[in-house]
């Protein structure tokens, strides 16, 4: 079964503590974006709300660093052992330095690859990583188009997965909502991020999660 996490992107800036309560009680944990309108062009949740995020929810967050200067940011946040920590294969050229600075942190460390870029700059990292992300949208904006053809990259990472007997998680983001999540859980993806499909649900954003989370079962 995949695990879904809101991605609090999408929520409300102004009312953000207010959807983690709202939520915390039914998601296994929260994705958050931070930006610094260089690597995309938006600016997304600053490290100082983040680090206060951490401390009013007891659930598991997923932090994607989608900067270019990612290990600038390690000793600016504030997470729990657990956290995980995403960062970019396109914005960090000395991976495995930031893979062990992470793991330093005692905290998860992931690599994200935009849409465009080939899934097979990750492998050399997926021995010593927990999570391989797959970007279905260019990163940026919450809300995008799903580009379907990024499911490509999966069927090559569970290949990987399992010649290699290696444990990392299959993750994605952007763009999924009820009408493609049943194809991509299909497909053996581990966490998803949703933004859009939660918090702009007419049904609102519990009654939202509930539902994606019975597709996804």
């Amino acid at each position: 079964m995949a695990v879904l996490y809101p991605s609090l992107l999408a929520a409300d800036e102004h009312s953000l503590d207010k959807a983690v309560r709202q939520l915390e009680t039914i998601a296994h944990g929260f994705h958050i974006d931070i930006m610094d309108n260089k690597f995309v062009p938006n600016t997304g949740i600053s490290v100082e709300k983040t680090n206060a995020l951490a401390k009013i929810t007891y659930r598991q967050l997923w932090v994607h660093l989608m900067v270019e200067e990612p290990e600038s940011y390690l000793n600016q946040l504030q997470l729990p052992a657990d956290s995980i920590l995403t960062f970019h294969i396109e914005s960090h050229k000395q991976s495995s330095k930031m893979i062990n600075k992470i793991l330093e942190k005692k905290w998860l460390p992931g690599i994200a690859v935009k849409p465009k870029t080939s899934v097979g700059e990750v492998f050399p990292f997926l021995g010593s990583i927990y999570q391989a992300l797959i970007m279905s949208v260019e990163p940026g904006f919450s809300g995008q188009p799903f580009l379907e053809e990024t499911l490509d990259k999966i069927g090559p990472l569970l290949g990987y997965r399992d010649t290699s007997h290696l444990k990392f998680k299959i993750a994605i983001d952007g763009g999924i909502s009820e009408k493609n999540l049943a194809k991509v859980v299909q497909k053996r993806v581990d966490e998803i991020a949703i933004g859009s499909a939660i918090f702009d649900a007419k049904v609102g954003p519990v009654k939202a999660l509930q539902l994606l989370s019975e597709i996804a079962e």
